[in-house]
């Protein structure tokens, strides 16, 4: 402990992160390549405990996916676009978001191969 009390975590670039904005959410370079840059998606939400969470697509008809890295620009950035999930964390969040992105810190859960978010914690 420092007797400056000094707060590390200023700075989040370079970190896992989605952020989230009335245009859509948004994936980080860092949490792209958590996800090793699949093709698609499926993107799941805990509303009891606020949590979500992102993997590879898996191949079951039942379930949603969208589509992830395309081509090779969106290795750097991309965005997911759906009113039904926006929604949904709107809920979770209680915030309207606007154009203005609010962002959130990722881990990746290696055991479930999963990016996952807590929408409580910005």
């Amino acid at each position: 402990m420092s007797k400056y009390d000094l707060n590390f975590n200023v700075d989040k670039s370079g970190i896992a992160k989605i952020s989230v904005s009335s245009a859509g959410i948004a994936f980080s370079k860092e949490s792209i390549e958590l996800l090793k840059s699949p093709k698609r998606v499926n993107i799941g939400i805990n509303r009891k405990i606020g949590i979500l969470g992102v993997r590879a697509a898996v191949a079951d008809a039942g379930i949603k996916s969208y589509p992830f890295v395309t081509n090779d620009r969106k290795t750097m950035w991309l965005r997911v676009n759906s009113k039904a999930l926006l929604q949904e964390i709107q809920t979770i969040t209680k915030i309207t978001y606007t154009t203005t992105a609010v962002s959130y810190c990722a881990t990746y859960d290696a055991e479930e191969e999963m990016l996952i978010v807590d929408l409580k914690q910005k």
